[in-house]
């Protein structure tokens, strides 16, 4: 069981890919909020009413791969 969410595409010479965003890594956190499954991330990303106002950088803690440190 894997807590967070797997990435499973990363478009090459996207920004995510630039900043080292990579296919099977774990986003277990969303600009310091935890994240253990798929509702999470929607809840942090797809709601406007949970994004700070004037905040344009989205940061994400990362498992490089399941069971790896962050």
């Amino acid at each position: 069981f894997v807590k967070g969410v797997v990435v499973g595409k990363v478009d090459p010479g996207s920004p995510a890919h630039v900043q080292g965003l990579r296919e099977g890594a774990v986003i277990v956190g969303v600009n310091g909020k935890a994240v253990s499954g798929p509702s999470d991330l929607d809840q942090s990303l797809g709601s406007l009413q949970h994004w700070p106002r004037g905040q344009t950088l989205l940061e994400l803690e990362l498992q490089p791969e399941p069971g790896q440190p962050t």
